[in-house]
């Protein structure tokens, strides 16, 4: 993980932009509304109602809404419950939080050496400190 976050970050695939650089480009942006997968995965019809919401959409009947947050839960597109993986899918498990089972505190080093706090401005972790979390994590 570690030499592929190197070899991603500064060598960015089809793009001109590594990944912090373009995140930066545009998610703090006025009028850019993020969506978080973790808010759809708390609670996906309320999430959906906000991007309806955020598009200015007058009327969407709730039943629309109910029916394109069933079609496309985790659980219909993968015939599995969340948390249950399947490696030879593209679609993992489903979970909040699963990357941090794969991050080492080096690949953690890493990321937030090219990102420089990105994590914490979006809003995905809460201080800084979330190397050395990971850090105590991965050693318990």
């Amino acid at each position: 993980m570690p030499q592929f976050l190197v070899e991603w970050f500064e060598h960015p695939a089809g793009c001109r932009l590594s990944w912090p650089q373009h995140v930066r480009q545009w998610a703090f942006q006025p009028n850019v509304h993020l969506v978080r997968y973790e808010d759809f995965n708390r609670d996906s019809l309320s999430a959906f109602r906000d991007i309806v919401s955020n598009l200015n959409i007058q009327h969407v009947d709730e039943e629309l809404l109910t029916m394109c947050v069933d079609k496309f839960s985790f659980q219909r597109q993968t015939n599995r419950k969340a948390g249950q993986e399947d490696a030879s899918s593209n679609k993992r498990k489903g979970i909040v939080g699963d990357w941090r089972n794969y991050f080492s505190g080096e690949a953690a080093e890493i990321f937030e050496h090219y990102t420089k706090g990105l994590l914490v401005e979006l809003g995905y972790e809460s201080e800084k400190e979330w190397v050395k979390d990971l850090h105590h994590e991965a050693n318990n």
